[in-house]
């Protein structure tokens, strides 16, 4: 005879594997456009401020590039200094360390017409990276224009 205990089991089993495959079924369905929409963020704590120097941290990303290249993005925090180091088919191609006041990382793939572009947030760096009709990664800081509505910049 089957206990109450292993009734429920067998139950829960039997609705969790219709679930994962309705839920398969659904992402090989999905169009191929919304799923290059995702947005792809970590953080290391708690958007903390204070970084504290015996820190010690990691974390990865990996995006399919218009060429049908893996693409790799990692950062290294120590202390206040973050390395990003952007591998394509897992060889180095763009590395560069950054002085930080937060340990914040994200990386946003971007489409615009068939043109593939990243937007990299490293600390408060805000990066662009494209990859240039020569193959090569061209990795640029973006300058945010300072708003003068900003009440610090007013005079009276």
């Amino acid at each position: 005879m089957i206990s109450l205990k292993q009734l429920s089991v067998i139950a829960f089993i039997a609705l969790t594997a219709s679930c994962t495959s309705v839920n398969a079924t659904n992402i090989t369905k999905t169009d191929h456009k919304e799923a290059q929409n995702f947005y792809y963020s970590s953080f290391y704590s708690s958007d903390s401020s204070d970084v504290t120097m015996s820190s010690e941290s990691s974390s990865s990303f990996f995006f399919n590039d218009s060429m049908d290249r893996l693409t790799y993005f990692e950062v290294t925090a120590k202390g206040n200094i973050m390395t990003l180091t952007i591998r394509q088919n897992m060889n180095v191609v763009w590395k560069k360390s950054y002085t930080v006041k937060n340990n914040h990382f994200s990386v946003k793939r971007i489409d615009s017409n068939g043109h593939i572009s990243f937007r990299i947030v490293v600390g408060e760096h805000i990066l662009s990276g494209v990859i240039n009709k020569d193959d090569k990664w061209v990795v640029t800081e973006v300058k945010t224009p300072i708003s003068m509505k900003d009440e610090t910049l007013s005079t009276t």
